[in-house]
Formats: structure tokens, sequence, C-alpha cells
């Protein structure tokens, strides 16, 4: 199976930081879960403050993920569900 197939991806459940665009040497990131949109942020890097809004969003059972020009990853272990 070809590596790419045999990636993990998101679900609806899980919260997503998508990195927009660069916008006058700063990022532009959105935190959504499913197809709601929670937030946007402008700054020099993903940052704490974007990563603790995505955290406080999260479920047992989910992650926080980036979406950027690498592809989709990870940021936090798998939160265990009760």
């Amino acid at each position: 199976m070809p590596e790419d197939l045999e990636r993990e991806l998101p679900d609806n459940d899980d919260v997503v930081i998508w990195h927009l665009q660069e916008q006058n040497g700063l990022d532009v990131y959105r935190v959504t879960k499913g197809l709601t949109v929670l937030d946007n942020f402008t700054g020099r890097s993903i940052g704490s403050s974007v990563f603790q809004a995505a955290l406080e969003h999260i479920e047992p059972g989910h992650s926080v993920w980036l979406k950027d020009e690498m592809g989709f990853r990870r940021l936090n272990a798998l939160e265990p569900a009760d």
C-alpha cells in the first residue's frame, strides 16, 4: 500500500489548525473542529496561543492536528477516551 494511503488523518471530532497563508510577513492560522471555525490567528509562528486555543476544544479520544504544506501532522498525543 502506498505510504500516503497509510497516513493517519483527522476525523470530524479532532481539532485542526490550518496554516492558510503568509500575509505581510505574518502567518495566518484557522482553528477548526469539523466544519466549525473556532478561531483565526495571525502571527510569526503557530505559537502557544494558537495551540492553547485548539486544546480548549479537544475531547477525550481525539487530537490536535496541524495542516500545512507538509500535510497533516498530529501535534499532541491522542487523548484517551473515558
